[in-house]
């Protein structure tokens, strides 16, 4: 699949104050491999067909970092297997995925991010199918999944501190 943006082995990759809006491609938006560190902070709106957002994989360190997705119909939004995944100050919202978060990383960290209205369908807004993972200060609500449709961890060490989880559609 191709995409708007391929980025591989880089020391250093920005994508910052940037809009990716009412896209409709068959490949990733962002697609970023074998890189040190990789900061990501912009805004997705509207996005169709594609495969996902950001597609991220054998990096260093990717920071998602007060990025918007909204109203985004795609496979994912954020799909990675990385050493470190930070998404912080994230919002997620009415995104139509298979998952908001697919990560495979050794380390994932969502900080002071929001997921709500998004329609999943498969296992959970974060799907966490290894290493270690924290959430901490972080909102779901009114979240709609086949399964699991906030949270599901796999295989991983899990950390949950002061987040806030809805009651609606359980």
């Amino acid at each position: 699949k191709s995409g708007f943006i391929s980025l591989h082995s880089l020391n250093s990759a920005k994508i910052i104050s940037s809009v990716f809006a009412e896209n409709r491609l068959s490949g990733d938006i962002i697609n970023v491999k074998y890189s040190t560190d990789v900061l990501i902070s912009s805004a997705f709106y509207n996005n169709t067909q594609g495969g996902t957002v950001i597609n991220s994989l054998n990096n260093e360190n990717l920071h998602s970092d007060n990025s918007i997705f909204t109203g985004n119909t795609m496979d994912y939004i954020i799909k990675s297997t990385n050493y470190q995944n930070t998404i912080s100050g994230c919002i997620f919202t009415d995104n139509a995925v298979i998952n908001v978060v697919s990560s495979n990383d050794k380390y994932l960290s969502v900080l002071e991010s929001t997921f709500s209205d998004n329609t999943l369908s498969d296992n959970g807004a974060l799907n966490i199918a290894s290493g270690n993972a924290i959430v901490n200060g972080s909102i779901f609500t009114n979240n709609a999944a086949n399964n699991y449709r906030i949270i599901y961890s796999a295989s991983s060490n899990m950390n949950i501190i002061n987040s806030v989880f809805d009651a609606f559609n359980v």
